[in-house]
């Protein structure tokens, strides 16, 4: 069993860089459901650094894709958690969402916050 203490160390060092620096976020537009075997998106569009908060139990990853850009994303339905920028070898997908549309035109900022939690079970 992981310790409360142990959990706690666990997020520190993911947030921190330390487990590989999972400091990006990607979206993109594929509905298929998430698997345990996923290694990527079903279909990224983009990806940007994000931040990593990390607190006793789990890591919130806050990622902003802005206005003002000329980016414009429609059907926005998944969002994963990388160690690295797109399009480099060897990058390792943590986590994956998937949900309902959503749209980003390049006058309005698209904002996700993603927490990964790891359960502490008392026996």
């Amino acid at each position: 069993m992981i310790t409360a203490s142990g959990v706690a160390a666990v997020m520190d060092l993911i947030a921190s860089g330390t487990l590989g620096g999972f400091r990006y976020m990607a979206i993109g537009t594929d509905s298929t459901p998430t698997a345990s075997g996923d290694n990527a998106l079903g279909a990224e569009v983009r990806r940007i650094d994000c931040t990593a908060t990390p607190h006793d139990d789990n890591v919130l990853f806050t990622g902003v894709f802005p206005s003002g850009s000329n980016e414009e994303y429609l059907g926005i339905r998944e969002v994963g958690i990388f160690n690295g920028p797109s399009g480099v070898s060897g990058t390792v997908m943590l986590l994956r969402e998937t949900f309902d549309p959503r749209d980003k035109t390049r006058y309005s900022e698209l904002k996700f916050e993603v927490t990964l939690t790891l359960p502490v079970r008392n026996v």
